[in-house]
């Protein structure tokens, strides 16, 4: 700064700045006197700092004092201050804490507006609201009610807070998310505005709680445990109870039923120790459980185990024996497992029939046991029954039973109740008898097989062949049979069913005690001249016997034999004697039925004096047994000599 003109006197120029200028200027005045008024002097202009990304303009006044400059006015200064921040073009929403839980109740959460870039001029609004993500408007209890943040002018953030009340349920789900949104309502609407996530964390696990893991409990005890969803299921979940076979224990229920309204309500399962006969201790039984239904299918319940005292009480206890029929009696072994209070411990014992009948497979006994702890003998004391067995030789069944009755007990329980039934099992140990077939002894056998063979004329009507075992059997025996063709290895030609002999099957039943039957075979008495031919007969299928000798062979003995007879009356004849002039009669028919139509030509050897009408015979195979007529004429002639002529 410099002046135009020498002052009268000293001239002061000071200068001044709008409030909140973001310049400074220094010195605060400059002085010129009567030597200096014209060298210049310096003004230090210096811009501020600020946050916000506005260029300004400040106005520099400046006042005059002293010498002939009271009436100048000084003109005034205009700076442009440029900016170098960059402008906020949007706002980030934030929340603290990030999470509400589902059943906390009405909870604050910080909702945080913050500018992007630089602050604003001026002071900045947003409206904050609360909108359902995955969440739905049934997961807030009340409806959240915005709240307004200010962004002052020159910062960058503001916060405000929100109450949030989630609705509490008992669905164990995956958490959900609110929107908290905004909206710029003045200072700044083109901003935009980034929405925030606020999550409502599930407090609900999904399981079954089960009141105990262990159970103690004596024989004859019923105890329970019981056993609860721990969150709302989404339908209808059952849990089977789930006891070991062949224990001890029972529950009840087998079943539990869960529904979405009763899920809270406990279950009971009652537990009931059955008291056993037996003074052995009793292992523990655990208890397992399998869920199903809706969204509890599958899940893992833990294991209930039971352990068990045992009752210790005086008991009689027995146990079925077995043995071979001659093995001579069969023992039964009678225990008392502990003392008994009382003075006089028995009891009663009797044998009964079952398959096994006494006098034939046993002998029966009666009696009364004693149990009374001496001779240095310690519990278990045991006493014995035996029952004498019949050792016969008769094939029977397997295994006969009786039964040992034990009854009355005094001083003492029977493990069963008032009465026990022991079983007794005699095991047969003689041979099972062989059935065979055999030829009659009244019909011919050959000793040129290896089979035995019947041989029997086809006049003799019928083949009896015998089927016999090699022992009398205790026991009902069958064996099947039937007719067949020879194998190849065996002797002759095969005879053929129906035309040769008829065809039979069945089966033999023999009683018990029996050991021999017959079977009849009809044979076809034919006309045919043939070989002899052979069938089988097989035995098959035995029961309570075994197989010997299976098959037999039967020989049907041809008796027809080809040949053609002639007859001279009824009179067979093979020479006939025909008087000269004469024209005589005989007869010729076949001696057995042909397999195809037989022709026999007649012609006449050794004189011509004789002749034949007609001149052949045809015999057809239905009428091969009718006599056919042939007449033989002898001619007059004039010499006293017999003459002789063939016929063939």
């Amino acid at each position: 700064m410099i002046l135009d003109s020498e002052p009268t006197a000293d001239v002061t120029v000071s200068w001044s700045l709008p409030d909140g200028a973001s310049i400074t200027a220094a010195p605060a005045s400059l002085t010129f006197s009567g030597e200096n008024w014209d060298t210049r002097q310096s003004i230090t202009v210096a811009t501020k700092s600020d946050r916000d990304a506005v260029d300004e303009q400040v106005e520099v006044t400046h006042e005059v004092v002293g010498g002939d400059y009271e009436a100048v006015a000084p003109p005034s200064l205009t700076v442009r201050v440029e900016d170098y921040e960059i402008a906020s073009t949007g706002i980030a929403l934030s929340v603290s804490p990030a999470s509400v839980t589902e059943a906390g109740g009405a909870q604050a959460v910080v909702a945080t507006a913050r500018l992007d870039a630089a602050p604003q001029k001026q002071d900045t609004t947003v409206r904050i609201s609360v909108a359902p993500a995955t969440a739905t408007a049934a997961d807030l209890a009340t409806v959240v009610a915005p709240v307004d943040v200010m962004i002052a002018a020159g910062t960058l953030e503001s916060s405000a807070t929100l109450m949030v009340t989630p609705a509490g349920d008992d669905l164990d789900e995956a958490d959900e998310e609110l929107a908290v949104q905004g909206q710029v309502v003045n200072g700044g609407t083109t901003l935009s505005v980034v929405a925030a996530t606020l999550a409502i964390t599930d407090d609900d696990t999904r399981g079954v709680t089960v009141s105990t893991g262990t159970l103690a409990a004596t024989e004859g005890d019923t105890i329970s445990y019981t056993l609860v969803l721990t969150s709302q299921p989404t339908g209808a979940v059952h849990v089977d109870v789930n006891v070991p076979a062949d224990t001890d224990v029972t529950a009840s229920p087998n079943r539990l039923e869960f529904t979405a309204a009763d899920w809270s309500t406990a279950r009971t399962v009652n537990v009931r120790v059955q008291e056993d006969p037996d003074n052995d201790t009793d292992p523990a039984v655990v208890i397992s459980h399998d869920v199903r239904g809706a969204d509890y299918a599958g899940e893992t319940v833990a294991d209930v185990t039971v352990s068990i005292t045992d009752i210790t009480t005086p008991t009689f206890t027995s146990t079925p024996v077995s043995g071979s029929e001659s093995a001579a009696q069969l023992r039964f072994e009678v225990e008392l497992n502990v003392s008994s209070t009382a003075t006089l411990v028995t009891l009663d014992y009797a044998t009964a029939n079952d398959s096994a009948v006494a006098g034939q497979d046993y002998t029966a006994v009666t009696g009364t046991l004693t149990f009374a702890a001496g001779n240095g003998e310690t519990f278990p004391l045991v006493r014995t029954v035996s029952v004498p067995v019949t050792d016969d030789a008769l094939d029977e069944a397997d295994r006969e039973t009786f039964t040992l009755v034990l009854q009355n007990p005094v001083g003492a329980a029977l493990a069963d109740g008032s009465q026990a039934r022991v079983v007794g099992t005699i095991v047969d140990d003689d041979r099972t008898p062989i059935v065979s077939a055999q030829v009659s002894s009244s019909q011919s056998t050959s000793a040129s097989s290896a089979l035995p063979i019947s041989s029997l004329g086809e006049a003799a009507g019928h083949f009896e062949f015998l089927v016999v075992l090699s022992e009398p059997s205790a026991l009902e025996a069958s064996v099947d049979y039937a007719t067949n063709d020879p194998e190849s290895s065996d002797p002759g030609s095969p005879a053929t069913r129906t035309e040769d002999y008829a065809a039979t099957s069945g089966a033999l039943t023999f009683a018990p005690g029996e050991t021999s039957k017959t079977i009849q075979v009809s044979v076809v008495d034919d006309a045919f001249d043939e070989q002899n031919e052979f069938f089988v007969l097989r035995l098959s299928g035995p029961h309570n016997a075994e197989l010997g000798r299976q098959r037999v062979l039967g020989e049907i003995q041809d008796d027809d034999t080809r040949g053609i007879t002639l007859s001279d009356g009824d009179v067979p004849v093979e020479e006939v004697a025909v008087e000269e002039g004469i024209a005589k009669p005989i007869t010729a028919v076949l001696d057995t039925q042909p397999t195809a139509e037989v022709t026999v030509d007649l012609e006449v050897t050794g004189s011509t004096d004789v002749s034949v009408t007609p001149s052949s015979l045809t015999f057809s195979t239905a009428a091969w047994n009718q006599a056919q007529t042939i007449t033989v004429t002898a001619a007059s002639d004039e010499d006293a000599l017999s003459d002789r002529a063939a016929v063939g």
